[in-house]
């Protein structure tokens, strides 16, 4: 009965969107070239394998090493509309018309996937797999792969027409409704058998992913250090004297469900060692990946994958719409591999460090302090503050990091004499930092590019 059902309307669909198919057809030859279809071997019934099919959503544009860019780079137009409202899945009823598929069941599983299986997760293979499912109605690739597995054995064993009625008309309410599900890039995502080859041969290097502890503190400061040159390390908060309290003040507060803070720390534990972390800053409609590091022993283990899953998982959850991040020029390792997981350049950030060109005979002091006594008492506590500086031709915001520097994010205030002047008389030997979004000219020559910092952003595929 159930395979009758199938195929009656596998054949019906098809009948009925035959125009729309070859639509799809024109197309895809017109923005992808040929062949139409997308085909990937899957494993199906009784471990048989057999061709998945699907339409076409990318090219095979290649870098200049001949490796295939990543998803976001080669997906068309054409294909990203498909895929949104799930056109792209069309020529999978053909698959169920040739038996490898059925309407519902378990999803088809990669062939490399089978030595990571268990011996009850290989019940699955007593059933033709599903174009949808139970675990795919219950989140899909949201889900652990032990929760979504454990979800295809429940299906298994509770089979029946009425659970696949049940599960196709949830599946219908998903797609009109088009519910905001983040699809995590494949670069991102890991394979079963990436999850599951660490265990089979080291149970050991299982790595868990959890919030920071403010034990951590001391451990995390380390690794912000050790991941920075000196000169850059010094130009930031964190190398101010009092940021171990400034951190673990947010570690406190870091576990708290994302309503109730805008910074999460993660954690990446080896055995109770901290192996990585990372730092999220929960913008208006993006999440800013504000730090991440993975000791370099645990580098190629899939560490910061797992911490950049985690950030896709906050973004879900709040339904934002990008992640981004900042990646100075020097590190071009970094600027490779957040390419290769997705990430699309923009724009640079030029940091320069020089001394303050005041005193100005012919300029008067003239200027208010407005948040003076907040940010007094901030510096004092964590030896880095925000100064509110209003001079006679505008208001600026100039932050103090230890006893070193000003930094300043707006280049006018290169030109008004006024602020320089102010700063001068506030602290006549601390230096100034700029970080602007345009190079200087020689007309700034005192001051030296000490670096360039890149944003570089991954947009959430929402459907």
């Amino acid at each position: 009965m159930k395979r009758l059902f199938d195929f009656t309307i596998s054949l019906c669909l098809l009948v009925l969107t035959l125009p729309l198919f070859f639509l799809i057809m024109i197309l895809t030859l017109c923005t992808s070239g040929t062949p139409f279809f997308y085909t990937q071997t899957r494993i199906g019934r009784h471990q048989k394998p057999f061709q998945l099919i699907k339409f076409r959503t990318m090219t095979n544009k290649q870098d200049e090493n001949g490796n295939l860019l990543p998803e976001q780079h080669r997906l068309t137009k054409v294909g990203k509309f498909l895929r949104k409202l799930n056109l792209d899945e069309l020529p999978l009823f053909l698959n169920v018309i040739k038996g490898d598929l059925s309407l519902v069941g378990p999803h088809p599983l990669l062939a490399r996937y089978l030595p990571y299986l268990t011996k009850q997760e290989l019940k699955r293979f007593s059933i033709r797999p599903g174009i949808t499912g139970l675990a795919q109605i219950s989140g899909g690739d949201q889900l652990s792969w032990d929760k979504r597995l454990k979800l295809d054995i429940q299906y298994v064993n509770d089979q029946s027409f009425w659970l696949d009625i049940k599960i196709l008309l949830k599946t219908l309410v998903q797609v009109f409704k088009r519910k905001k599900v983040i699809n995590t890039p494949k670069e991102i995502r890991q394979g079963l058998d990436e999850e599951r080859r660490a265990l089979t041969i080291d149970p050991s290097s299982f790595i868990q992913i959890r919030p920071l502890k403010i034990t951590d503190s001391d451990c995390v400061m380390l690794m912000i250090e050790r991941g920075l040159p000196s000169s850059i390390f010094q130009c930031t908060i964190y190398s101010c004297n009092g940021y171990k309290s400034y951190l673990e003040a947010l570690l406190s507060i870091s576990p708290l469900s994302p309503e109730q803070t805008m910074v999460h720390f993660i954690g990446a534990y080896k055995q109770d060692e901290l192996v990585g972390f990372s730092e999220w800053r929960i913008g208006e409609f993006n999440l800013h990946l504000n730090n991440l590091y993975v000791k370099p022993s645990m580098r190629g283990s899939g560490v910061g994958k797992k911490l950049i899953q985690e950030g896709l998982n906050l973004a879900q959850k709040l339904h934002l719409s990008s992640i981004t991040l900042d990646v100075f020029e020097y590190n071009q390792s970094a600027l490779s591999w957040f390419k290769r997981l997705g990430f699309i350049y923009g724009k640079a950030t030029y940091w320069y460090v020089g001394t303050n060109p005041a005193p100005f005979p012919e300029t008067d002091v003239s200027y208010t302090i407005i948040n003076h006594p907040a940010s007094k008492a901030s510096h004092r506590m964590y030896d880095f503050s925000t100064l509110e500086i209003k001079t006679p031709r505008q208001t600026y915001h100039v932050s103090r990091l230890n006893k070193t520097y000003f930094k300043i994010h707006d280049p006018s205030a290169l030109d008004d004499h006024f602020l320089l002047q102010a700063l001068y008389s506030i602290d006549p030997v601390r230096s100034l930092l700029m970080v602007l979004p345009t190079p200087l000219g020689e007309k700034f020559s005192y001051l030296k590019m000490l670096d360039k910092s890149v944003r570089m952003t991954l947009h959430l595929r929402n459907e």
